[in-house]
């Protein structure tokens, strides 16, 4: 599988991941005391890291474009 095909799926992944990190706080803080506390916690760790892990994925995959733009040779 080449670079784009691979970005085209780990970009979707790595939003709807955060989406979820942010939906399992949220969750956390208003619906705490109806839901099981410790199953919430389990859950956002979970995908805490593979949030990482794609993230990760993510930063490796654009390398390039990220030492050009963010790190570009002084002229001179």
């Amino acid at each position: 599988m080449n670079k784009a095909k691979l970005l085209k799926v780990v970009n979707p992944v790595v939003s709807v991941l955060f989406i979820l990190q942010v939906l399992t706080i949220l969750a956390l803080l208003f619906l705490g005391g109806v839901l099981d506390a410790d199953n919430f916690i389990a859950i956002h760790k979970g995908i805490g890291l593979t949030l990482v892990i794609f993230s990760g994925v993510h930063i490796y995959l654009n390398w390039s474009w990220i030492k050009t733009n963010m790190f570009p040779k002084r002229k001179g």
